[in-house]
């Protein structure tokens, strides 16, 4: 049902769009969509009245993934099955499309039911984390990290930036939205943090094209999930929805415990 609905809003907004090309090549990149897991868990926490920021935070994924796939980034020819959009509408609308999607999103959130203060700190909050010192320079180093050697810290760093930190402010964003107390904020912060370095090591182990050896990300799990667990028992009010994510990255291979994970949960304690 959630995902019903994050589906039919996103299909009012893209049917609004006025040239054809642009609608139809949104609507390409945006259905049939993913898990739809950032604005799940954003509503998790806020409830309906979040949806307009639910969808503008898919808007922004989705443009990232736009951009990733293009030629000049990963360069990838297919995205959850079919060919990537730049494959069927050529590369320069894939890149206009994703600059709209971006845009998009944050007109959403300007003419959302929110209140004008709420919205702008929404707005605030999300171009911090997706910008020059978030999702943007993430996605940077990541290129720049590409064939050759790094160090578990620098990767740590990259993921936090480019996975992370979007996870996170859809996070924020519904807690803000709920009106939680800063004190529930900063778990939620941390959550996002720790998910979000989960979610990209599953990625990693999926892909087995990860710079850090197999063994050294294998060894990082446990205590993440641990540390996981930990932050969503100290919620005010349980959230069945992340406790249910969280045992989605569960099955990730594990082996011993190392320096690593003990400096991985030590850094996200320091950021939260």
């Amino acid at each position: 049902m959630i995902a019903k609905m994050i589906d039919e809003r996103i299909e009012q907004i893209v049917s609004k769009i006025d040239n054809k090309i642009l609608r139809e090549a949104s609507h390409y990149a945006l259905f049939p969509g993913g898990k739809r897991i950032r604005p799940k868990m954003l509503l998790s926490i806020s409830g309906k009245t979040g949806l307009d920021v639910a969808v503008a935070i898919e808007l922004i994924h989705t443009y990232t993934l736009i951009h990733d796939d293009l030629p000049s980034m990963d360069n990838d020819d297919f995205r959850r099955g079919n060919p990537t959009l730049h494959k069927v509408f050529g590369e320069a609308t894939a890149i206009l499309t994703g600059d709209l999607l971006l845009t998009l999103a944050f007109q959403v959130i300007a003419e959302s039911s929110l209140s004008p203060s709420l919205a702008l700190n929404v707005i605030l909050n999300i171009s911090k984390k997706i910008g020059a010192n978030g999702l943007i320079v993430g996605q940077l180093l990541d290129i720049a990290s590409k064939n050759k050697p790094i160090d578990w810290e620098e990767h740590q760093h990259i993921s936090f930036r480019k996975t992370a930190d979007l996870f996170t402010t859809a996070l924020v964003c519904g807690a803000m939205i709920k009106g939680l107390p800063e004190s529930e904020i900063a778990i939620y912060t941390q959550f996002g943090q720790t998910f979000g370095l989960l979610y990209q090591l599953k990625d990693d182990l999926d892909d087995q094209n990860s710079p850090i050896p197999i063994n050294e990300l294998n060894r990082t799990k446990d205590l993440l999930i641990t540390h996981a667990e930990h932050l969503l028992s100290l919620l005010s009010s349980p959230n069945s929805f992340l406790a249910d994510c969280l045992t989605s990255l569960s099955t990730i291979a594990v082996t011993e415990m190392s320096d690593q994970t003990l400096s991985a949960v030590s850094t996200i304690s320091k950021n939260g």
